[in-house]
């Protein structure tokens, strides 16, 4: 087998997290709140993962188009930009509310703001977008095997404890429409991540090739968040207010004071690798963009840093009015966006590119 299949699905794994399913959240917002029904959005978001990221990659693997600005420019032609406005400033949001969660959890472990958090993590991301393409894989590997471990731990913490609520949130009620349009809010906005891994996919030679990948990133993006929905769906409907859910499942499940210190070096690691993402995805269409410049790795370096220093300042406004507001937001721009042309483009123009694949 191609080890390369795996790539983008981990490269889209470590994106998505901070968006995803880090602060719990976006667990609660977009799965608990439909009670039993989670598991409808959970079937919805593995579906929808594995189609967008096949048709996502496809595009690329047929196109060369290995840069999500070039691919939003076969996909999009003259309406790039508008998916570029989208892209960029999705990143600032899902920044944003990463940053303002490991502040809140690391200011409590160590005596740091969240503005001096913000300078060191722009510093420390910007310095690791430097070291290219290949560098970054294998971080991202690294890093992915961290968080699954570490999930893993949660999941046992959560589920062994016998202070959580028999039943809890999973008995709410909720409606099957309810359920379908969350779990496509939080495909849309989502979205984001596999263009942003696109970089990944070069390896890919085939469509069976293609098909695998798809399939892996799709599982690797929902069992992390599947492991939340059913730890954190045994808590009493208190969880649903909180604004960080996860920390406070922990701390409702375990008094040991380690399991919040490994959950802040876990919201640490997840803002590193999106952020990582983000902004060498931003950097790369910086770089496209001045391609005469002698000096690509200052312009990597810094468009890293004011992407992470706008993050900061969004940041400010609060994790549940960004989760609950800004990502519905985002998901139906994407849907408009990217979603809908790719789907046109995957249907009526890939068979007249491809023939005997």
């Amino acid at each position: 087998m191609n080890l390369s299949v795996f790539i983008p699905g981990i490269v889209f794994q470590s994106i998505l997290i901070g968006g995803g399913y880090i602060t719990g959240r976006e667990v609660v917002e977009y799965f608990l709140d439909n009670g039993q029904a989670a598991w409808l959005v959970v079937t919805i978001v593995t579906i929808g993962f594995f189609l967008c990221m096949y048709m996502a990659l496809e595009l690329a693997r047929i196109t060369s188009s290995f840069h999500y600005a070039s691919w939003s420019s076969v996909l999009l032609k003259k309406s790039a930009p508008a998916f570029e406005v989208l892209f960029v400033a999705m990143a600032i949001l899902v920044l944003a509310i990463v940053i303002s969660a490991a502040s809140s959890v690391i200011s409590e472990l160590a005596n740091v703001t969240d503005s001096g958090l913000a300078i060191f993590v722009a510093v420390l991301v910007s310095t690791i977008v430097l070291l290219g393409e290949r560098s970054i894989e294998r971080l991202k590997v690294v890093g992915t095997l961290f968080l699954y471990g570490c999930f893993g731990i949660f999941l046992y913490v959560l589920l062994r404890s016998s202070n959580l609520e028999t039943g809890g949130v999973f008995h709410q009620s909720a409606t099957p429409l309810n359920a379908i349009s969350d779990g496509l809010t939080y495909i849309g906005y989502n979205f984001v991540a596999i263009p942003a891994s696109i970089f990944a996919a070069q390896g890919l030679k085939t469509k069976n090739e293609t098909i695998i990948a798809a399939a892996i990133g799709a599982i690797l993006g929902v069992v992390p968040m599947a492991m939340l929905v059913s730890g954190i769906g045994g808590l009493s409907g208190e969880v649903l207010t909180q604004t960080l859910p996860l920390k406070y499942a922990l701390q409702h499940a375990s008094n040991d004071a380690w399991i919040i210190t490994l959950y802040g070096v876990v919201l640490f690691v997840a803002l590193i690798e999106t952020a990582v993402g983000m902004s060498f995805a931003l950097s790369k269409r910086v770089e496209l963009r001045f391609p005469e410049s002698n000096n690509k790795d200052v312009l990597r370096f810094v468009s890293a840093f004011m992407l992470i220093m706008a993050a900061l300042l969004l940041s400010r406004i609060g994790v549940i009015s960004l989760v609950a507001k800004g990502y519905s937001y985002m998901a139906w721009g994407f849907f408009a966006v990217a979603v809908a042309p790719l789907t046109y483009w995957f249907i009526f123009k890939r068979p007249v590119l491809v023939q005997g694949d």
